[in-house]
């Protein structure tokens, strides 16, 4: 009797994994730029080849916002809603550029509609093409006008938005430098106004040229470390040449020496087991991170970015009673108070997110136990919560979820974390010491001064959005002041601990 066959190619392709998340990413990639690729010459068909490459770097944000912004990410789809989001919310407030720039996006995401409707590619579900595109021409003083708003942005935010109609490019520190020189020297108050008032500049009286107004700038605080570098005072030995490239104790915070009262309280207040529990379920972050394991069960619909459906997040913003404010909800990733517990509860593995489902794991280091049946249970999966979004927020690209304010945010932290808190000033409460060069160097000292407290003060508001920290209101002074209690501080020093022994 002949022996049966295997039908090994079934076998494997029953046994496959499905690709990962970071597999699925780099498909989607391959295939946007492969779109745009075909977009870039199906327009040189009728346009030169610059106009055409111009009209698919136009297009090519529009589509990854309305991706990560709209969690919706098929280039083919569009609806009434999604464009009119798009282009008239999410551009404006994510996007800084040349008003030319966005003059141009509607009629180059025009000409993407038709492209996809010639080679038989819109998606049959969505809006009908040829009314698409009647959307977008209605829309085009609309995305003007909301590009234009200065309301929504700061006195930084318009300075920035005028410098880039200038070609100024921001993270070109010299170039930035030479513009806020100019700015400062060159222009009459009411010039000066007017940029800070609505990013534009009508009739300038001296024109920008970066080659008359060299500017220099100070090196930003460097990223990614967690802690803060022992930096040596004026005549350390050579010992400390190690730390020679440490930026400066940040000029904002008190001395390290008043760290020595909270730490030896933190001592006396573990001591007292039922009491140091209570401040850990006191925390927001732990209380939302208990709440947001019980809502996802044994298992919720997952997005591609890793997040919550959107019919899920209104559910939890309805049921915490949060307020968003005027924004249109487009995504979990606004929310910070779901953000954060959400990150600390991926990072540390109480949850897990396979293809489109999220799910409770199986298995978690500090398993949560109401703080009613098992107090020390509850306290070590409080700790371990705080410390996760700690490490992982700290790990992480400053673009993402990552700290901006480096070293300085970390230094901040020791402070703010404590129940006595930490004050901060307002960054730019002095605009002409901000700007004015020293008269020895040309430098802006205040300047980048203001930059660092700005990022520090920046990374401390998120954290208190994630629910990690309490932020009071603002002063008449425009100072703000941070807080935790002996629980975050607790934790933020575990979790320094962990990320010394971290390989960097």
């Amino acid at each position: 009797m002949p022996k049966k066959k295997h039908r090994r190619g079934t076998q494997r392709s029953a046994s496959r994994k499905p690709p990962s998340p970071g597999e699925q990413h780099r498909r989607r990639e391959r295939d946007l730029q492969a779109l745009l690729a075909q977009f870039a010459m199906w327009r040189r068909e009728s346009v030169p080849q610059e106009q055409a490459d111009d009209e698919a770097a136009h297009v090519e944000p529009l589509l990854r916002l309305k991706d990560e912004q709209l969690e919706s990410p098929d280039p083919s789809f569009w609806t009434e809603q999604l464009i009119e989001v798009l282009l008239t919310q999410v551009v404006p407030r994510k996007v800084i550029q040349p008003r030319e720039m966005a003059m141009a996006q509607a009629p180059a995401l025009g000409q993407f509609f038709a492209f996809l409707e010639s080679r038989g590619r819109w998606h049959r579900d969505g809006l009908e093409v040829g009314r698409a595109r009647r959307v977008l021409e209605g829309l085009e003083f609309r995305a003007l006008e909301a590009a234009d708003d200065p309301t929504a942005r700061s006195f930084s935010g318009n300075l920035m938005t005028y410098a880039s109609t200038l070609g100024v490019g921001l993270e070109a520190s010299e170039q930035f430098e030479a513009f806020v020189q100019w700015y400062n020297t060159a222009l009459t108050d009411a010039e000066r106004h007017e940029i800070s008032d609505t990013g534009r500049l009508t009739s300038p009286s001296t024109t920008f040229d970066p080659a008359e107004w060299p500017g220099a700038a100070a090196p930003a605080p460097s990223g990614g470390s967690a802690f803060f570098s022992d930096a040596p005072g004026p005549g350390a030995s050579s010992a400390a040449d190690a730390h020679a490239d440490a930026p400066p104790w940040p000029w904002f915070l008190p001395d390290r020496s008043e760290m020595e009262q909270p730490l030896l309280t933190l001592a006396q207040a573990e001591e007292e087991p039922r009491a140091i529990a209570a401040e850990h379920a006191e925390v927001p972050l732990v209380q939302r991170a208990a709440q947001l394991l019980e809502f996802v069960g044994a298992e919720r619909a997952a997005t591609v970015t890793g997040a919550l459906k959107l019919v899920d997040v209104r559910d939890l913003i309805e049921e915490w009673g949060l307020d968003l404010g005027p924004a249109t909800l487009t995504s979990m990733w606004q929310v910070d108070e779901i953000t954060g517990p959400w990150i600390a509860l991926l990072a540390g593995g109480w949850i897990e997110i396979a293809g489109a489902k999220v799910r409770s794991a199986d298995e978690a280091p500090a398993p949560y136990v109401p703080a009613s049946e098992d107090a020390e249970s509850f306290r070590l999966f409080a700790r371990a919560t705080m410390m996760m979004l700690l490490i992982s927020i700290s790990q992480e690209d400053p673009e993402e979820n990552g700290l901006r304010g480096g070293e300085d945010t970390m230094a901040a932290l020791l402070f703010a974390a404590g129940p006595a808190g930490l004050t901060l000033p307002e960054p730019f409460s002095d605009l002409s010491e901000v700007l004015t060069p020293s008269p020895a160097s040309g430098n802006r000292p205040a300047l980048e001064k203001a930059r660092r407290l700005w990022r520090a003060q920046s990374d401390l508001a998120r954290l208190a959005a994630f629910g990690l920290l309490w932020h009071d209101q603002e002063a008449a002074d425009g100072s703000r002041r941070f807080h935790g209690n002996h629980a975050t501080l607790a934790a933020l020093i575990s979790a320094v601990d962990i990320l010394r022994e971290a390989p960097r």
